[in-house]
């Protein structure tokens, strides 16, 4: 576990702040690009219908963007969100280094997420870390 906990924090958000930083900057940019084009839309330099087209283009281009952002948003908790659970487990498999013998229910709900039943011989755990333990009975 303790690999998969690095490579997760090395890799969670690295990718997502780089590219909702490129995100804000496009943002900057379309505002940037609005008040040029209201300066010239006052100075009757820009056509009434050209202007209404850029306008709705430049919108749209930052809705997208803005739902660019909250989707990373999303995913960075979630990843971190992750982490957390794993340390959590981690520290939980540290302390407790001994073999259990028995059924603890708040153990068991404290970490896992969901079972998942395959076949009569086969089920799955889903830990809230994101692992999937598979075993056969």
């Amino acid at each position: 576990m303790k690999p998969l906990l690095e490579q997760l924090k090395a890799n969670s958000n690295d990718e997502n702040v780089r590219r909702m930083q490129e995100l804000q900057k496009q943002l900057e940019s379309h505002a940037e690009k609005k008040n040029t084009l209201y300066r010239l839309y006052a100075q009757k330099v820009v056509d009434p219908v050209l202007f209404r087209q850029e306008m709705n283009a430049l919108q749209k281009q930052a809705e997208s963007c803005r739902m660019e952002i909250a989707q990373l948003e999303q995913e960075t908790h979630g990843e971190t969100e992750i982490i957390a659970e794993l340390k959590q487990l981690l520290r939980f498999t540290e302390q407790h280094s001994a073999m259990l013998t028995e059924f603890q229910e708040t153990w068991f709900s404290a970490f896992a997420e969901q079972i998942i039943l395959y076949d009569r011989n086969h089920i799955g755990f889903r830990l809230k870390c994101g692992l999937l333990l598979k075993e056969e009975i």
